[in-house]
């Protein structure tokens, strides 16, 4: 009963740790993710005969120049998409309802749906509200400048800590396994590098996916012509790792997107067969089974 209590303990102590640290532990965690991730690129410089040093900064320097062009080319563009589409908003949502009320009168004009006229829902009197509500919060959301600053703060420690968990990594792995009773370490480090050999598979097959379905999506889209389609795509591709959700979320703003933009046209239908061609990519052709 003693152990299990102070093991009760010790789990609601680590929870309000957890709890109260969480903003300090978030780009400790992130660094030491991305330091596991670029280990191997680092390994295989290492074991060429380059010392531990230059391998470090041969992996590391590459890696968030690239991302560092990232950030400074493609997230002004996806901002500025970001921002039209806010103001696009008050516009869409009035021909969303102008469509609406017109399927409406036609449904409650049809003859055999003429027994169901009493249920005429004004389906326009909420859309305005609606409509103002996503933009106001989108808006708040992009102007929060403490957001802004944890992202600023968070873009400074995360290759700060990055670059010492690389370089300092087998030093921190080594201490970690001493920790482990000598009993149980030759089982525990079998099971860790099953461990690390299949979690490096997944996530770097995720990361490649990503980036194959937002290349695949930002270009279709964009070829198409529909506004919003880099956003669009590239919300699709990155988050393409939460399954269906994000997909069906893409897909719905894109119908809407587009069915105000082209109507029923042809390049709406392109819209439809961009998606349905992505989702029969990743389910039978990429990600089987």
């Amino acid at each position: 009963m003693t152990h299990r209590l102070w093991f009760l303990l010790s789990l609601l102590l680590i929870g309000v740790f957890l709890y109260y640290a969480w903003v300090i532990l978030l780009p400790i965690t992130l660094s030491a993710i991305l330091a596991y991730l670029l280990l191997p690129a680092k390994k295989a410089l290492i074991v060429r005969g380059l010392p531990n040093r230059l391998s470090t900064w041969l992996v590391f320097f590459p890696f968030f120049s690239l991302v560092l062009l990232f950030f400074v080319i493609l997230i002004p563009i996806f901002q500025r998409e970001f921002w039209n589409f806010l103001m696009m908003l008050p516009e869409y949502g009035e021909m969303i309802r102008d469509h609406l009320h017109h399927w409406q009168l036609h449904l409650t004009e049809n003859k055999l749906l003429s027994q169901f006229s009493e249920l005429k829902i004004d389906i326009s009197s909420f859309m305005p509200d609606a409509i103002s509500f996503v933009k106001s919060t989108l808006l708040r959301l992009l102007q929060n400048t403490s957001l802004i600053a944890d992202i600023l703060i968070y873009a400074i420690l995360v290759p700060l800590f990055t670059f010492y968990f690389l370089r300092d990594a087998d030093y921190i792995f080594n201490t970690l396994g001493k920790l482990i009773p000598r009993l149980y370490s030759n089982t525990s480090f079998k099971i860790l590098r099953d461990i690390n050999v299949r979690l490096v598979s997944y996530i770097r097959g995720q990361f490649l996916l990503s980036i194959i379905f937002s290349i695949y999506y930002m270009s279709c889209l964009s070829a198409v012509g529909l506004k919003h389609g880099l956003v669009l795509g590239f919300l699709t591709g990155t988050f393409f790792f939460v399954p269906m959700l994000t997909f069906y979320i893409s897909f719905i703003a894109a119908l809407i997107i587009g069915y105000v933009q082209f109507d029923t046209s042809l390049a709406f239908w392109y819209i439809i067969a961009i998606y349905m061609i992505g989702q029969i990519l990743e389910s039978f052709i990429l990600v089987p089974g």
